[in-house]
């Protein structure tokens, strides 16, 4: 082993020279995830959870110890446009119906309008009537018998003319679990060709463009397995299997493609693959190093908002990205010690030439450089003017809304929207506790004040009371008329909270709080916006903060966060005007909605500064590196760009691919997040990389390199590898 080499370069060679037993290694860990992966579905939830202790979360707390876990609950609404609910045959269908059920696994109870006699479970029109089914089991159990229980209700004989439609958390999570899969299978079968197609164009190879795809799939699988035994422990939101085969099919193949590319080039240059292995991992590798850090710590400002979306896509993305430096440092290696020189057979004429994108991206340089300011200018104006929309975003959690339309969930909730209260399935809690007991005058004259202030809203619906078995808790549920998070079902919470409730309940020893799914997303976004400002803090300074360790300069960390802020508002920006203004929505093929998702922004912000970084530090090494060498500015920029641009844009259109093959999924959520990513990669290796970087240099000149010198204590952090003394000659072996 090389002890010249950085750990990188020992690291990769090792894997090089024990390349069979690296790889068993890898083998087994894929077998062992695979095991651990098969019960991923039981560990993860579509219900978003607040951890930060605030009013909803000590409330729902409160309620499942004093009340026990709450039944799932399903709504069924029965509709016949040429009959009334007062027909006989009506009536007889809802009772074959129920009748059906109560014989169904998994069903504990059956109550429907006409055995309840209560008029609100009948439409205004009565043209619908309403069914409510209690299920016998928790979540786990509700998601393996909800299929056969749907198959009963859509498979029941009406007359002519009645619909039937069944909605609630457990037939909602069902269909979400079976589209996101659906989708990610899709996305893989679109963006892996993709992928591929793009690696043969660059390296000319169809074993070399390969590869990279297998270090993607063992990022993958790993990551899938350490997250189910992670859902053991806390429960992790769904949402994370998508954001793991994303992110690890992007940053897999886009690191993999970097060491590949140095290390046939050392090939190229006359190196046996064992010296070609150990200079590749030495500087490419120890760059991914440095990237695979940089976007470990920026996702780590997920973590600091305690809540279960957050953590669980942090801690997905997080891990997928481990696997994804641990591989390309230790079974790429091992790969290529079996392939050697192997590495370029099955040869493409024509293509995976060296200087793969030169010339073009050479032209568009030249001319930034030509007219810098005015360059500048317009690139910056045209990223403002894409993040305008920025200004009207309305942030919230979907629902239903972020189904299909054509899909039997959302076609049910329309339905019971309509007729009823879309409220209906995820209740408003209000919780009331005292220690005088429930039956206390004082606070059964505080329930009655408090309906009847309900009822002179037209946003709430009284459903019920009842007290739990020790008669010191009370839970009063109400339906949201308009259901959903929006802004209106915000502003009833607050309402609640600050005029209602304290309304209702003076003068009583009643400790009263708001929650249900409405209440905790009010705090749980709450969470967030206060802790906004603590990971902006905490992503820019890191990143201020590496750059400054990197190149010594005060302006090019500088520069470099203002550029990625404007990428990633202008992705902000397109991501309103598509998908809230329904912009182009229908040429893409995605659905509009009335906000974008919670979560969207924030996690875009972190996964987009780690990646950014990569393109920024490979592409400015190079310009640093001819400017030591040449003293020219001008023509340290031309060669820095021209000579990255190959790579760079093959990792772009890679990344791309990948994300945009999930925003092609049916989910609306996938749609948003893999968009985003899109857009925001596409405009950082184009407008940013090859007018913004190039016209920002030639301005500033000799100034991009400037440093305090009391300054001048702070370490180097070198992302390059050492000086390697040039090849004698092409040597086989390894």
């Amino acid at each position: 082993m090389n002890p010249s080499l950085s750990i990188t370069g020992r690291i990769a060679t090792f894997s090089f020279r024990r390349k069979w037993i690296v790889v068993g290694a890898w083998v087994a860990l894929l077998v062992l995830s695979g095991v651990l992966a098969s019960g991923l579905g039981s560990v993860l939830t579509t219900e978003q959870k607040d951890l930060s202790g605030s009013e909803s979360a000590r409330s729902e707390a409160l309620l499942e110890e004093r009340f026990g876990a709450q039944p799932l609950t399903e709504m069924i609404v029965l509709r016949d446009d040429g009959r009334s609910v007062d027909d006989p045959a009506f009536q007889q269908a809802v009772a074959s119906l129920a009748a059906a059920l109560r014989q169904t696994e998994g069903v504990a109870r059956v109550t429907t309008a006409f055995e309840s006699g209560d008029p609100s479970m009948l439409s205004a029109d009565r043209h619908a009537a309403l069914a409510q089914l209690v299920l016998s089991g928790d979540e786990e159990q509700a998601e393996k018998q909800i299929e056969g229980i749907l198959a009963v209700v859509h498979g029941a004989a009406l007359p002519a003319g009645m619909t039937v439609e069944m909605t609630g958390l457990a037939s909602l999570n069902h269909e979400f679990n079976t589209m996101a899969e659906k989708d990610m299978a899709a996305a893989e079968r679109f963006g892996l060709p993709v992928a591929l197609a793009v690696m043969v164009v660059a390296f000319g190879s169809a074993v070399a463009a390969g590869v990279p795809l297998l270090l993607g799939i063992a990022a993958i699988g790993p990551a899938l397995g350490t997250v189910a035994l992670i859902g053991r422990l806390f429960e992790l939101s769904f949402f994370v299997t998508n954001i793991i085969t994303m992110i690890g099919l992007a940053v897999g193949i886009d690191y993999s493609l970097f060491i590949i590319g140095r290390y046939r080039e050392e090939l190229g240059h006359g190196r046996t693959p064992r010296e070609a292995i150990g200079i590749a991992a030495d500087s490419s590798g120890r760059a991914v190093l440095f990237s695979g850090i940089t976007v470990l710590l920026a996702l780590a400002g997920m973590l600091l908002v305690r809540s279960n979306i957050f953590i669980s896509i942090g801690v997905g993305a997080m891990v997928v990205v481990l696997y994804a430096v641990a591989a390309s440092l230790t079974l790429l290696p091992a790969l290529l010690g079996i392939l050697g020189r192997g590495i370029n057979w099955l040869r493409i004429p024509f293509l995976g030439k060296a200087g793969y994108g030169t010339r073009f991206w050479g032209m568009v340089t030249a001319a930034v450089q030509r007219r810098p300011l005015v360059s500048a200018l317009l690139s910056a104006g045209v990223l403002l003017a894409a993040a305008l929309p920025l200004t009207t975003i309305s942030l919230g959690v979907n629902g239903a809304e972020a189904l299909p339309r054509d899909s039997a969930g959302y076609q049910a909730i329309t339905a019971l929207q309509r007729d009823f209260s879309g409220g209906l399935i995820e209740p408003v809690h209000i919780v009331v506790d005292t220690e005088d007991g429930v039956a206390d005058s004082r606070v059964q004259e505080g329930i009655s004040r408090f309906q009847t202030l309900v009822a002179e809203r037209g946003d709430l619906q009284w459903l019920g009371v009842q007290s739990d078995p020790s008669g010191r808790t009370a839970l009063i549920e109400l339906a949201a008329i308009s259901g959903g998070t929006g802004e209106a079902a915000q502003r009833m919470v607050r309402d609640l909270r600050k005029d209602l409730v304290p309304a209702a309940f003076a003068g009583t020893n009643a400790d009263v709080s708001v929650a249900g799914n409405i209440g905790m997303f009010v705090d749980v976004k709450a969470e967030m916006d206060a802790k906004l400002p603590v990971v902006f803090a905490f992503v820019l300074g890191l990143s201020f903060l590496l750059l400054l360790l990197v190149f010594r300069s005060i302006a090019i960390p500088t520069k470099a966060i203002l550029m990625n802020l404007l990428s990633v508002g202008a992705a902000y920006g397109l991501l309103v005007a598509v998908f809230q203004h329904g912009f182009l929505a229908d040429f893409f093929g995605f659905q509009q909605v009335e906000q974008i998702e919670f979560w969207i922004p924030l996690f875009l912000f972190s996964i987009l500064f780690g990646l950014s970084m990569d393109y920024h530090v490979f592409l400015l090494s190079r310009v640093k590196e001819e400017y030591g060498r040449t003293g020219d500015n001008t023509l340290a920029v031309a060669i820095g760009v021209k000579s990255t641009a190959g790579m760079i844009t093959s990792a772009a259109v890679i990344m791309v691919a990948v994300f945009g093959a999930f925003a092609a999924g049916d989910l609306n959520g996938m749609q948003q997040m893999g968009f985003g990513l899109a857009v925001a990669v596409f405009l950082d290796a184009t407008i940013i990389r090859s007018v913004l970087v190039p016209a920002s240099m030639q301005l500033l000149g000799k100034y991009n390199w400037w440093m305090p010198s009391w300054l001048g204590w702070l370490p180097t952090l070198n992302v390059e590898g050492g000086q390697h003394a040039p090849a004698l000659g092409a040597a086989g072996g390894d």
